[in-house]
């Protein structure tokens, strides 16, 4: 079964893995509800295997990671703090290869494990699309302290007006937050690898986007 990451979000520490992830939303906990009713039920031929990826993006999609290029394309991107914090984003089709690989699998049958590729530094993954772009601009950096009193000023603007605006707290702490998802089960376990990576996901993406008319 196809989960969600959000069955286990976060844990007491940045490395979140199948053991100490938990959720975090009612989203989350109707995904982990999901998965322990499922795996409970299984056996007698109804094998269950359940699946968390990570955020996932790739071609016929538009998503978080299409608006994270389009920004950086506009030059509208800015990195809050020194970039180091993590991200995880995942390749559609290397994911396709998971389901492949855990159907009929008996090593997978009763288990959970997160689908992810290797965490990426905001700044890794931001200085990839801009090179991916061929910009040859730097991203600016901004200090977090900043940032967050902007975050703020542009929520009391929002409450005032009714008005949106690009950046909020919410949308600031989203941006800073460092978490690493752990694959080892699945590379341990399974011995599945990522095909593809992060980086030649994102070329082939940006390429769609091309070729698609959306950038």
């Amino acid at each position: 079964m196809v989960s969600s990451i959000a069955a286990g979000e976060t844990a007491a520490g940045p490395v979140v893995d199948e053991i100490n992830g938990r959720p975090i939303s009612s989203y989350g906990q109707s995904k982990k509800s999901a998965e322990d009713t499922a795996l409970a039920l299984a056996g007698d031929g109804f094998e269950v295997t359940a699946l968390r990826p990570t955020a996932l993006f790739g071609e016929f999609h538009q998503g978080s990671v299409y608006e994270l290029v389009r920004m950086i394309q506009r030059n509208h991107f800015v990195i809050f703090g020194g970039g180091k914090n993590r991200t995880n984003f995942y390749y559609v089709r290397d994911f396709v290869e998971v389901l492949i690989a855990v159907r009929n699998n008996p090593a997978a049958f009763g288990r959970v494990f997160i689908a992810a590729d290797k965490p990426c530094s905001l700044e890794e993954l931001a200085e990839g699309i801009a090179t991916l772009l061929h910009s040859r601009r730097r991203i600016p950096r901004i200090p977090a302290w900043v940032g967050l009193a902007v975050a703020s000023c542009c929520d009391l603007i929002s409450r005032a007006t009714g008005k949106s605006l690009p950046l909020s707290q919410r949308r600031f702490h989203a941006m800073v937050r460092d978490v690493a998802y752990s694959n080892h089960r699945l590379t341990d376990s399974l011995d599945i690898h990522p095909t593809y990576g992060l980086m030649e996901g994102l070329h082939r993406t940006i390429q769609w986007y091309r070729q698609a008319g959306l950038l």
